[in-house]
């Protein structure tokens, strides 16, 4: 069959480009060389692999690493004249080469890698493994193993990674010996590797590693062994609660948490262990788990002569949530004797819990300055009661506009039609935040706010210019059709920032008969009413 000649034609013009874009490749600038090789590894065409690897020998680090990505880029076409790469004479260039496959990832490389394990330079030898590692083939295992035992610390290193990575079994008793190398961080990638690899086999030498002199590889060792999950792990790991650096233990509680149910007894047990340490991660772990056969322990565990433990056990009864806590809650807040953070720690268990009966003592310490109050109001939302919203409603007078701000969320998140009205005062507060959360809360209440949003909007006793901006932007959150013609209406109000919210709102309502006037206020002087009504009107447009 013939070919077309235009076919004939462009190809002539691409070959005749990379000539030209090889020939750029000797350039005396860099910058032109950096570009040649950008394009050719986008091209991806094999005729320049070549010169693409000439260029790996150049002396600009800039210059060559643009090659290897360009290179890396052609991909598999470039392998066959690549593996040459790794008998140059420049170290350099094999280091490169060996890189540059390990990108590729084509399984043709795996001999030619497996042969530079065996490189007598030390960053070919790492850059193979590497290589090699990423392609993840059962079959280099034992090349692998063997780098387990190289001179160099480093080559060892990424050796064990390698294996790790591949995840075969047959690795497993060469990284268990590896544990003991002298090198810490030889050691650090073994355990990480057995734990990617999740034998069994692995979990004996991985508890005698718990008392590596190297805090870097008992930590890791604790996360592998949380992962695993053997049972057999858990009592060294609780041992390892009180080790002599505090990211230790915390690292060993999260894997005792991890591991679920199996550590349920041993951890309640621990909770009356003589270090203070062990009983607090305890009870912190237990409130992971979440298990209700832990809740009579840690309500004892809320008498603890220490205060850590204490807050701990209260934090994980809430995390619980078990009934039968509540009044032991209850109680230790009547005798926590101005323990403020054992208070707060109570207060917001009994919020998580969110049982009505822990509603008197939050209502009650809403009005106790000492305590932090944001979380107790965080815990009246938890629970959701309507008898709350008569202390949230006084809490937006509050002088603190945290908490006012706090009190806001919490009501629409009640969404009580009693506070409709202090949440629409608070959309005059001075501070912008207290005003964004009433509109939100207004947003949540709904329906019921309308009228009284409107009114707002409408009525000329609001002369706070906010209020209004405030009450349009929050009828556009909820939507409701009847505030269309009060937001036209407000298309001409005085202020810009009425103006702008109530075209905004429009758009967010969607209704058609928002059309005229919007196109109308396409002549309003301020440019960003201008633009919010352009908007809305794109808005409505595209709801048809």
């Amino acid at each position: 069959m013939e070919i077309p000649a235009k076919a004939i034609k462009k190809e002539k013009e691409v070959s005749e480009e990379i000539e030209r874009l090889i020939l750029d490749l000797k350039d005396e600038a860099s910058d032109v060389r950096w570009r040649a090789q950008w394009t050719l590894g986008n091209m991806k065409d094999v005729r320049a692999v070549k010169a693409l690897i000439e260029a790996l020998k150049g002396e600009n680090w800039t210059v060559r690493e643009g090659a290897a990505k360009a290179l890396v880029k052609i991909g598999k076409l470039a392998v066959e004249p690549l593996l040459k790469g790794l008998s140059y004479e420049d170290a350099d260039v094999r280091r490169r080469v060996a890189w540059i496959l390990g990108g590729i990832g084509d399984p043709t490389a795996i001999e030619s890698l497996i042969k530079a394990l065996t490189d007598e330079d030390i960053e070919v030898r790492r850059y193979a493994i590497v290589a090699l590692g990423n392609m993840g083939v059962s079959r280099i295992v034992e090349s692998l193993v063997q780098a387990l035992k190289d001179e160099d610390i480093d080559t060892r290193r990424y050796a064990a990674w390698a294996l790790g990575k591949i995840g075969d079994l047959g690795a497993v008793d060469h990284l268990i010996l590896a544990l003991k190398d002298e090198d810490a961080g030889v050691r650090r990638y073994a355990v990480g590797a057995l734990g990617r690899i999740g034998d069994k086999r692995s979990v004996e030498p991985l508890i005698q590693v718990l008392e590596d002199e190297d805090t870097a590889v008992r930590l890791v060792t604790e996360s592998v062994l949380g992962r695993i999950g053997d049972p057999r792990a858990i009592g060294p790991l609780i041992r390892t609660l009180k080790d002599k650096d505090s990211r230790v233990g915390m690292r060993a509680a999260r894997s005792l948490g991890r591991m679920g149910e199996p550590a349920i007894f041993p951890l309640i047990q621990a909770l009356k262990d003589e270090n203070s340490i062990i009983r607090l991660n305890a009870a912190r772990q237990l409130g992971r788990i979440s298990d209700k056969r832990a809740v009579e322990p840690l309500i004892e565990a809320l008498y603890d002569k220490v205060w850590d433990v204490r807050c701990n056990a209260a934090w994980a009864l809430g995390e619980i949530g078990d009934r039968r806590a509540v009044r032991p809650l209850l109680l230790a807040f009547e005798n926590a004797r101005d323990d403020i953070d054992f208070e707060i720690e109570i207060l917001c268990a009994l919020g998580k819990m969110a049982y009505s009966e822990a509603l008197e003592a939050l209502t009650k310490a809403l009005k106790n300055i000492f305590l932090n109050r944001l979380r107790v109001i965080e815990a009246l939302g938890e629970i959701g009661d309507e008898r709350a919203v008569k202390a949230l409603i006084e809490a937006l007078s509050d002088k603190a506009s945290e908490i006012r701000k706090q009190a806001a969320e919490t009501l629409g998140k009640i969404g009580d039609s009693r506070a409709i009205k202090p949440l629409m005062l608070a959309l005059g507060d001075k501070n912008w935040r207290v005003q964004e959360k009433a509109v939100n809360a207004l947003a949540k209440i709904g329906k019921p706010a309308v009228i009284p949003l409107i009114q707002a909007l409408k009525d000329k006793h609001w002369i706070v210019r906010v209020v209004r901006e405030r009450a349009a932007e929050s009828l556009g959150k909820i939507g409701d059709l009847r505030a269309v013609n009060p937001l036209i209406e407000a298309l001409k109000d005085k202020d810009k920032d009425v103006r702008r919210k109530a075209a905004e709102s429009l758009g967010k309502i969607g209704d058609l008969r928002a059309v005229e006037p919007l196109v109308e206020a396409l002549e309003d002087k301020h440019e960003s009413v201008k633009k919010a009504v352009k908007e809305a009107l794109e808005k409505i447009k595209a709801q048809k």
